[in-house]
């Protein structure tokens, strides 16, 4: 699903990472470091005349439902938004509990606790930044200053 995609990091897309945050684009370090992080902050958006946001929508706009769902750029509170919540609530948790009802169904759950079981079990496989979004709409960080905190500073590793 195309909401799991890694997050648009706006006129930084395509660039690397450790050229933008040794300021060769003229960056400050800490901003670079805010928009990588923060659930808030949002990298300088995608000019729509830039080759990049031309050949983006180009590839793109039919995968994500029109030119309109590309973006120029976002922060993880726009992925979780957007992206994520959207996904959770159409595709993960009517996954999740139609394999509880399956197993419902197959007698896999024992009578006793039938009554309580609710969602399932699946595997999700996104990118980082994504998965950080996941974690931030599951975790309800919004309202919790502390947990935004230890999501924000969070390293999710990849490749493994």
């Amino acid at each position: 699903d195309y909401r799991l995609n890694e997050r648009h990091y706006g006129a930084l897309q395509g660039y690397v990472k450790a050229d933008v945050e040794a300021g060769k684009y003229d960056h400050d370090p800490k901003d670079v470091q805010d928009w990588r992080r923060s659930w808030y902050a949002i990298p300088p958006l995608l000019e729509d005349g830039d080759e990049r946001r031309v050949e983006e929508i180009r590839r793109f706009g039919n995968a994500c439902g029109g030119e309109e769902n590309v973006p120029r750029g976002e922060s993880l509170e726009m992925v979780a938004k957007d992206r994520i919540t959207p996904f959770l609530e159409e595709v993960l948790t009517p996954a999740l509990d139609f394999a509880v009802q399956q197993r419902r169904r197959n007698n896999v759950v024992a009578p006793e606790i039938q009554e309580e079981e609710e969602g399932g079990t699946g595997l999700v496989v996104a990118h980082a930044n994504s998965l950080r979004a996941l974690i931030g709409v599951i975790c309800n960080v919004e309202q919790d200053p502390i947990a935004l905190s230890k999501l924000e500073q969070m390293k999710i590793q990849t490749g493994v």
